[in-house]
């Protein structure tokens, strides 16, 4: 790290303290508001964004593809809690826990830490939400798994071609967007 990366980067600069928010100042609740806005470029980044983070989708296009997942949780908590015994409902209840202290930890690492709201840190989410559908499958429709997974795919699909193929031509190398990298010998 010392030698490839950025001063902003290096363990022997005090610079990167600048991404330390707590450290300059901003309260945890400022780092979910704008300009910090935590919450928004997490849930962006998780859906699509590509080339460091520069090349993304309009604010519709995310929101969008948070309906397919909102619905199908709802839908997968409905059932657990109105078809499932006292043990289901504890796991329920243990994963929304683990989902809160999940959330929890990776904001305050970027308020303690170095600041980056990237949705990377979030995916251990999508295997707790496994582990409920893997016990729960008998209670769940299979026509309403596979319209969940079609939309996923046809979300993340568009995504990926609009954005990350389509728009490689506005791609940046490393080079043009921290001009004092250097590339390994």
């Amino acid at each position: 790290m010392e030698a490839l990366a950025i001063p902003v980067f290096k363990p022997s600069t005090a610079v990167k303290e600048t991404l330390n928010l707590r450290k300059k100042g901003v309260s945890l609740l400022e780092t979910l508001s704008p300009p910090y806005n935590w919450a928004r470029v997490s849930f962006f980044t998780m859906f699509g964004a590509y080339n460091y983070n520069a090349i993304k989708a309009t604010p519709l296009f995310y929101y969008v593809a948070l309906a397919p997942y909102g619905i199908f949780l709802v839908y997968l908590v409905s059932m657990i809690v109105l078809g499932a015994g006292k043990n289901e409902i504890l796991v329920l209840a243990g994963a929304g826990t683990t989902v809160a202290l999940v959330i929890a930890l990776v904001i305050h690492h970027s308020w303690v830490a170095d600041f980056q709201p990237q949705g990377r840190y979030l995916f251990a989410l999508f295997g707790i939400v496994a582990i409920l559908l893997a016990r729960n499958a008998q209670r769940l429709s299979p026509v309403a798994i596979n319209l969940f997974i079609a939309a996923c795919f046809v979300l993340s699909a568009y995504s990926f071609t609009k954005h990350g193929l389509l728009r490689t031509p506005d791609f940046k190398d490393i080079i043009e967007l921290a001009p004092e990298f250097r590339r390994p010998a």
